[in-house]
């Protein structure tokens, strides 16, 4: 059997847009399970005025997500929804 660096098949799904399409929706039921409609409204506000926040300017850029991938702990055991870190990664 030989070894390949990404998963062709995930929940069923197979092909790059499936398999993305699965992502997207397990990911917006998981960030989007219990609606908090006070913190909805203050994130659009903070989203709209370009995210600027008393006297600071919050912006976060694919360099930020790659530094934070860097730093993320590789091979530890999975969470509660069975994914791995490098899944992710």
């Amino acid at each position: 059997m030989q070894a390949v660096n990404f998963a062709h098949v995930v929940d069923g799904c197979t092909g790059p847009d499936a398999i993305a399409e699965r992502w997207r929706s397990h990911f917006e039921c998981l960030y989007n399970s219990v609606s908090d409609r006070c913190s909805e409204l203050l994130f659009n506000e903070r989203i709209s005025a370009n995210m600027m926040y008393q006297c600071y300017k919050t912006i976060i850029s694919v360099f930020n997500i790659i530094s934070a991938c860097r730093e993320q702990k590789l091979r530890k055991a999975t969470g509660p929804y069975d994914m791995a870190m490098e899944a992710i990664l």
